[in-house]
């Protein structure tokens, strides 16, 4: 919940955000957060997805962005693939660890 403060202020959308992402990755399987909150969850959809690979998606996109989530590798996979880690994603990448005990970053 630490790391998602960083874009979002408001407790109760942490909680939900972190609660997907939890789930997500003690699954390893895509998990798309749907939402029509455009102030403060859609607007950072993009920095949502590349810190902790969690898709947000307004209702109308969501089937979409399933299709292309399951054409990539499961989110665990996904996330140890990437480069060039940025330090909030290594950030993450601790917290992941020492919460989940799953490596994401090797």
């Amino acid at each position: 919940m630490i790391s998602i403060h960083t874009l979002i202020t408001n407790d109760k959308d942490i909680r939900h955000l972190a609660s997907a992402i939890v789930y997500q990755f003690q699954r390893n399987r895509w998990v798309i957060f749907v939402t029509t909150d455009d102030t403060d969850i859609l607007s950072r959809q993009e920095e949502l997805f590349e810190i902790f690979a969690l898709q947000c998606s307004n209702p109308q996109w969501a089937n979409d962005f399933y299709r292309e989530l399951t054409r990539l590798k499961p989110p665990i996979e996904y996330y140890r693939e990437k480069e060039n880690y940025s330090e909030t994603q290594k950030e993450f990448g601790e917290i992941i660890k020492k919460t989940l005990n799953i490596t994401l970053i090797e």
